[in-house]
């Protein structure tokens, strides 16, 4: 019972800074936002430059205090409470359409300057990510203590040979139902991938792992996007965004463990710019209505894919880890049994 207590105290400790986070944004910081256009969605480049020191300044302040909050806990769990806090501006920033409708002359320039703001965008919650790491790792240097310590990176290679596969019989059913012969060999595959987490100490092999994973995780992630995002509206955008890259990246990190959440990070950037770019290719510009031949996969703002997206991926690999490690303690029960 031991592994399940400090995965509800840790699972505690992080669902409460991120609502202390996202609470914050959501009902402070974005009130401070200078908005011409209420009606028009949050955008930095092109019109709202203004607020992207402000935007720096949110990102930074959640970072510090979901460092600080965190100590103890894996460091993706900082991470994860700062781009749920930063979420908050996505939540509150209204539909696209009216950027679309101003830019209906230029729909390929539209789609390629928010490429360019979500990268921008993406290097600033890096930015957020490294202050994050580096005030846990001032209040750690206090007390060495403190620090997260991963229970799987000093298993034996016989501790980890016994992770097997469970039956199919044993999976939903079996062959036939439930999650069936896919949902079987998907099972089969993570409990691979769970033998081989916390075991990278090979360079080579961590690239490697880290590849398969975003690989896997950007296939995922692309099939569901298209199937979930079918309209511009916002609570579908989010959901859809937020939901797909947490499925893409808990599957990625399933399957192929990655030694770190950047991974998971680098999934949003990657799908936004292969969605934006899709949209380019589809969309008509210069021509009466032009603005409704832009797909609704194409209609998520970069602030969309770099908060809610981001924060969905690291999710998705914060809560995977968490199976692995679920595995060797439910094993370990068994043989104290």
């Amino acid at each position: 019972m031991k592994y399940r207590r400090l995965h509800l105290i840790e699972k505690l400790r992080v669902q409460a800074a991120a609502v202390a986070a996202l609470v914050a944004v959501y009902f402070w910081a974005y009130q401070a936002l200078s908005r011409t256009d209420p009606q028009s969605p949050v955008i930095f480049l092109g019109g709202g430059a203004g607020n992207l020191v402000y935007f720096v300044a949110i990102l930074m302040g959640l970072a510090v205090f979901a460092g600080a909050v965190t100590v103890g806990l894996r460091s993706s769990a900082a991470v994860l409470a700062t781009l749920v806090g930063a979420a908050g501006l996505s939540l509150r920033s209204p539909i696209i359409l009216p950027l679309l409708w101003n830019n209906q002359d230029a729909l390929g320039t539209l789609m390629g300057r928010m490429i360019l703001e979500t990268m921008l965008l993406a290097a600033l919650v890096l930015a957020a990510v490294l202050v994050a790491g580096w005030v846990r790792r001032r209040i750690i240097s206090l007390n060495p203590a403190w620090a997260w310590q991963d229970p799987l990176a000093t298993l034996t290679e016989e501790q980890r040979r016994k992770i097997k596969p469970k039956h199919m019989n044993e999976l939903n059913g079996g062959y036939g139902t439930g999650a069936g012969l896919p949902g079987y060999l998907i099972y089969m595959l993570s409990v691979r991938g769970t033998r081989r987490v916390g075991g990278d100490h090979n360079i080579k092999a961590a690239l490697l792992q880290g590849l398969y994973g975003l690989l896997l995780g950007t296939l995922a992630g692309f099939i569901l996007l298209l199937l979930l995002m079918r309209s511009p509206d916002r609570a579908q955008i989010l959901f859809a965004v937020a939901g797909s890259l947490f499925l893409a990246a808990l599957l990625g990190y399933q399957v192929f463990p990655f030694r770190s959440a950047s991974v998971a990070l680098l999934l949003p950037v990657v799908l936004a710019v292969a969605m934006y770019a899709l949209g380019a290719l589809k969309a008509i510009s210069g021509m009466h209505l032009s603005w409704l031949t832009v797909a609704p996969f194409a209609c998520a703002v970069p602030l969309d894919w770099v908060t809610a997206g981001a924060a969905g991926a690291v999710a998705g690999y914060w809560v995977s880890s968490r199976i692995h490690e679920a595995r060797y303690g439910e094993l370990d029960e068994t043989d104290q049994e």
